[in-house]
């Protein structure tokens, strides 16, 4: 009995280690966000540049559009001065599968295909938050996150934090 209980114990103790490591390894990458535009008009293109940099020793792949538009890739988020998400406008609602209300319904295509990134390089790309983002004046947050798929762990790698305002 006490073999049984010995080995039940000793098995737990190494299942517990050999999953400790998956959850606590550094992310592959890290992304970080900047923009030259602190203060935009509404209306404005409010142009976000987001940098994927590869922070391991191997080739980094990816799936990607193949354009320049940063919301076709990474997850971005606005937030008003309140918390509150930034409502999406109709085009990043077709983009993210979101139903666009009454009206015709936009679709977006586009081909799906892989990117690459050499170790410790970067994949910069850009998006214009006021496509993306029904936004009235005031302060608003943003962040961008990405998934990390890699060595079969999945971890979500989110960037810094910028404030923009909004003016008339």
């Amino acid at each position: 009995m006490r073999t049984a209980v010995s080995c039940c114990v000793v098995m737990m103790l190494c299942a517990m280690v050999s999953a400790t490591p998956a959850q606590n390894m550094p992310a592959s990458f890290s992304v970080s966000i900047s923009t030259d535009q602190a203060n935009a008009k509404l209306g404005d293109p409010l142009v976000l540049a987001i940098d994927l940099k590869n922070l391991s020793n191997s080739t980094f792949h990816f799936r990607h559009t193949g354009t320049d538009q940063a919301e076709t890739i990474f997850d971005i988020e606005m937030r008003d001065s309140l918390g509150n998400v930034a409502p999406f406008t109709r085009y990043c609602k077709a983009l993210k599968g979101i139903d666009q209300g009454p009206g015709p319904t936009l679709v977006l295509t586009h081909s799906i295909g892989y990117a690459s990134v050499e170790p410790q390089q970067s994949f910069k790309v850009t998006s214009d938050l006021s496509k993306c983002f029904d936004m009235h004046p005031g302060v608003y947050s943003v962040q961008a996150s990405f998934i990390d798929a890699t060595s079969n762990k999945t971890k979500t790698v989110i960037s810094n934090k910028i404030a923009l305002t909004i003016i008339k």
